[in-house]
């Protein structure tokens, strides 16, 4: 099992994602771990920012509209989850999108910690 699954296993259980044993069926979002990311491109950047959105002092996450649109990518939605790297590429925190803003120049995404390791 690589890391991202184990970290999964372990995330999903403490978020309360995992399916109710007996009547419920499983369902999609406790099944597939969601997908992985880091802050920025270099080590240190990821180190940096998983350290912030741990300590709650980066939660936040602006980017210009203008970028999603000409990469064709949707604003973040709410209820979306997250593994977030560190700067070797372990997991280390599952995160939510708890609250979207769309203005004319930037999207925010507010996330919040589910788990962390």
């Amino acid at each position: 099992m690589d890391a991202v699954e184990s970290f999964w296993q372990v995330a999903r259980s403490h978020a309360r994602l995992q399916p109710l044993p007996g009547y419920f069926p499983a369902t999609p979002v406790g099944a597939v771990p969601p997908p992985t990311w880091s802050f920025g491109e270099e080590p240190a950047q990821a180190d940096a920012g998983l350290r912030e959105l741990l300590d709650g002092s980066g939660t936040t996450l602006a980017v210009p509209l203008a970028e999603l649109e000409s990469a064709g990518v949707p604003a973040p939605e709410v209820g979306t989850l997250g593994i977030v790297l560190d700067g070797a590429g372990s997991p280390r925190a599952l995160v939510v999108t708890e609250r979207v803003e769309v203005g004319p120049v930037e999207v925010v995404e507010h996330l919040r910690v589910l788990h962390s390791q």
